[in-house]
């Protein structure tokens, strides 16, 4: 299932491009130093691999000139992602562990470890 990016990313995406489209030389680490954000950063965050911190929120949608409306959205979504990183990687993470998983629906439950477990934790 091939899922839309969060709208902050298509938001920053978006004004790359557009200026881009205004000088072909604009680089991307034009933009990030223009945005004052580290160019490994932005990078990162247009991957999807790195959230945005508020701090850096607040940079972009003052940089960006974002209007009422558009920064609420915009920090609507970057909490929304952040929301779903954090809940994949407690996920990821009780995988993890040899005795507990979770679901949305029904909380905690025990289950049993599995050999991979069993490597990781040494028992």
């Amino acid at each position: 299932m091939n899922r839309a990016e969060p709208f902050y990313i298509e938001r920053i995406r978006d004004e790359l491009l557009a200026r881009k489209q205004k000088n072909s030389s604009y680089s991307l680490r034009a933009f990030a130093r223009d945005l004052e954000i580290d160019p490994s950063a932005i990078s990162r965050i247009l991957k999807g691999k790195q959230t945005l911190s508020l701090l850096i929120c607040l940079k972009v949608i003052r940089k960006l000139k974002l209007s009422e409306d558009e920064s609420c959205r915009f920090l609507n979504a970057v909490a929304d992602h952040q929301r779903e990183q954090f809940f994949m990687d407690a996920d990821r993470q009780l995988r993890l562990m040899p005795d507990v998983s979770m679901t949305m629906d029904s909380g905690v439950s025990m289950r049993q470890p599995t050999v991979e477990q069993h490597a990781y934790y040494g028992t």
